[in-house]
């Protein structure tokens, strides 16, 4: 259980997203209208505002890792992780999940004055879900399946699954087609949400 949470430890610096809450408040504040006169369209922005702080953050988490490993080094003798192209690849792609689905909420922003308790709503199923809180595969099936039909799990959940050998490699196409699929689904609903709330955002002259 011990290598299990620092596997997630250190995959969370990869995969989760918190921009949501920085950005709703340049909305509210007004500081978003910026954006819109730049040359390079807002999801541009936020993407590179978000891979600027993910290296940030690496940095920062590096020397806490090294620490964690040595104190923590006579429980890591386990069954060795895989750390195959599969593993990578699932990252990148919970990254997206977890970057594309903040992306879509901060839109929520554009629509409604106040978004602080849907955001603060949304960590409730995401840190179950995405196995951050407890291990999903510990949880009644129920909540598996739950788990499986949401995209929480596709953020760090099922990373952790292929690194731990909870989910053989050769097993994880389907599960990565369906990380693709939610990345798409997102991206869709913030082009939705980013159309009607500009609308709302221009004729309240915010």
């Amino acid at each position: 259980i011990v290598q299990y949470y620092l596997a997630m430890l250190v995959i969370t610096n990869f995969i989760t997203c918190h921009l949501m809450w920085e950005l709703a408040f340049e909305i509210k504040e007004g500081v978003f209208t910026t954006n819109l006169l730049r040359p390079v369209s807002y999801f541009q922005v936020c993407a590179i505002r978000n891979v600027v702080w993910r290296v940030l953050r690496l940095l920062y988490f590096i020397p806490a890792l090294i620490v964690l490993l040595f104190f923590y080094r006579h429980y890591l003798t386990g069954e060795p992780v895989y750390l195959g192209w599969e593993t990578w690849v699932s990252i990148v792609l919970g990254h997206l999940v977890s970057f594309s689905l903040a992306y879509m909420l901060t839109m929520l922003a554009l629509v409604f004055q106040e978004t602080r308790s849907i955001f603060e709503l949304y960590y409730f199923p995401m840190l179950f879900l995405s196995g951050q809180m407890f291990p999903v595969y510990l949880m009644p099936d129920w909540i598996v399946t739950l788990a499986k039909a949401l995209p929480f799990y596709y953020t760090t959940a099922l990373p952790l699954d292929i690194i731990l050998h909870r989910l053989e490699p050769s097993a994880s196409i389907g599960p990565m087609l369906i990380q693709a699929a939610w990345i798409a689904g997102h991206l869709v609903g913030a082009r939705i949400l980013w159309g009607v709330g500009l609308k709302s955002y221009a004729a309240v002259g915010m």
